[in-house]
């Protein structure tokens, strides 16, 4: 069973308050929201791997690539550039 970790509220020009449940894609950071009677296939996922939720998108590709890996990824990098006085 799927289960959203968290909750948009958008607020509208009136100022009325609208809640609705969501997620966040565990492999692209997307922000989804769950609506009440949806299937679990068409909301997208759980990778048994990272064991996250993922979006539909993440889940057809079928590879695992966390997003806070990915990030840490990104900011090794620039680490090791500065480190070589390559990057400014």
């Amino acid at each position: 069973m799927f289960r959203p970790d968290g909750v948009f509220i958008c607020t509208d020009a009136e100022g009325r308050e609208t809640h609705t449940d969501s997620y966040q894609c565990g492999h692209c950071g997307l922000h989804n929201v769950v609506r009440t009677k949806t299937r679990d296939t068409d909301i997208g996922g759980w990778c048994r791997v990272c064991t996250s939720n993922v979006c539909p998108r993440c889940m057809v590709s079928g590879r695992c690539d966390p997003f806070e890996k990915a990030i840490e990824r990104v900011e090794a990098r620039a680490m090791a550039l500065r480190s070589y006085g390559l990057a400014g």
